[in-house]
């Protein structure tokens, strides 16, 4: 760039500005302690249940699918903002203290928006689901994940989650006999 471009007016100094920087990668952020009535959270829990329906042929059936029980200190609901500048959330995840326990933890929605994924967004949200968690006093974590979703499947293998029995919801009734759901567990501490 020459130096007659910053003789230009400011105008056109902004778009230099922002031109040079288009392609420098900005932080994304995970903001926790959200509520299932956020509409944010809301519009996030929409798309994943249409990519369900796409995947399974039907939404899922877990009550706490909508999140009313992830409230702090029993639970939390995070979002990923892939960039501090716009007010857009690019991913969603949840937890909550498995009943019966007094330090298990169930990881609900993890979720990354289609147009956002590919760079590594749902291992940010994975490190913060964990970190909540912990916080909390939890010291396992476990989850429920369809067996179509493999890229969620390596995820949580290379973060060291391993097979574990079903849990809750999923271990009575007709759901106790799904053949599309991995049950995976990791010690936290």
């Amino acid at each position: 760039m020459s130096i007659d471009a910053f003789k230009k007016p400011a105008r056109d100094l902004e778009d230099i500005a922002v031109d040079m920087l288009k392609d420098v990668p900005v932080p994304a952020f995970v903001v926790g302690g959200l509520t299932h009535d956020d509409p944010t959270v809301q519009h996030l829990l929409e798309l994943l249940q249409a990519e369900y329906v796409g995947l399974y042929g039907l939404t899922d059936p877990d009550p706490s699918a909508d999140l009313h029980t992830a409230v702090q200190p029993e639970g939390d609901i995070l979002l990923l903002f892939p960039n501090v500048l716009k007010a857009e959330a690019a991913g969603i995840v949840a937890w909550t203290r498995l009943e019966g326990t007094e330090d298990v933890a169930v990881m609900h929605r993890m979720y990354v928006h289609f147009a956002h994924r590919g760079h590594d967004y749902s291992k940010a949200l994975l490190a913060s689901v964990e970190s909540s968690a912990r916080r909390a006093g939890m010291r396992r974590m476990v989850l429920e994940t369809g067996t179509a979703q493999t890229v969620a499947i390596n995820l949580y293998r290379g973060a060291r989650y391993e097979d574990t029995e079903p849990f809750g919801f999923y271990a009575t009734g007709a759901a106790a006999d799904w053949t599309t759901s991995l049950f995976m567990g990791k010690d936290l501490v």
